[in-house]
């Protein structure tokens, strides 16, 4: 089963000429197979398109996404990699995308799971201390960012818990005790920090947290 190559030469942006014909952006996508597949990389020919219009004629396409986390979970990504390869292939579109879950692009342990992921290509979507050092100089792709708004997802809370405390690249509180803390939080971030900071007491006393210290309904 034939499947089209990565275009060549994206369009970078709408104020900036293609240097490939459409005839050559075409080749690789007749050339492939008419599924699924093969059709999740005919928006960059839309995105080439725009790019060829008039200054005076130029407009920026806005796409809503909303309840985006229906396209799926986090161990099945099928869907979302086509949604995400569409985003990328059309860099002079605007793309708004609301959902109950942190887009989790910028996160470099999904290579393979979806087609442009890390801090590298998604900088201003990564979380701080991810956004590698030479981050100025990305492409275009790069301006895309995302705001949180109201009280974490249960798979939010999770990996915030995971991200905050770490050693060796590893969580330092367990899965059980996070998933305590998680069904008590009801998402609210500021549980979630005092959380952490009574696991880290907990510690100082010589002992090892256990999620029955977490089983409160407000913050301990």
């Amino acid at each position: 089963m034939r499947r089209p190559a990565p275009p060549r030469g994206r369009c970078a942006s709408a104020g900036r000429p293609c240097g490939h014909s459409l005839s050559a952006r075409l080749a690789d996508l007749l050339e492939a197979d008419p599924d699924l597949e093969g059709l999740s990389f005919y928006p960059h020919l839309l995105a080439w398109e725009l790019a060829q219009l008039p200054a005076d004629k130029r407009v920026m396409p806005v796409i809503l996404l909303d309840t985006f986390e229906d396209v799926g979970d986090r161990t099945h990504r099928d869907l979302e990699r086509l949604i995400q390869r569409a985003v990328w292939l059309m860099p002079n579109c605007f793309f708004v995308i609301t959902g109950r879950s942190r887009l989790q692009w910028a996160d470099a342990a999904l290579q393979g799971q979806l087609d442009y992921t890390g801090p590298a290509a998604w900088p201003h979507m990564a979380l701080p201390a991810a956004v590698p050092a030479d981050g100025a100089a990305r492409p275009p792709h790069g301006h895309a960012r995302q705001v949180l708004i109201g009280d974490f997802s249960p798979e939010d809370c999770d990996d915030h818990l995971a991200r905050r405390l770490t050693r060796d690249g590893e969580p330092l509180i367990s899965e059980e005790i996070r998933q305590a803390i998680t069904g008590r939080s009801h998402g609210l971030p500021l549980y979630l920090d005092l959380s952490v900071m009574r696991f880290l007491e907990i510690r100082r006393t010589g002992r090892n947290p256990a999620p029955a210290d977490f089983d409160h309904d407000s913050p301990p």
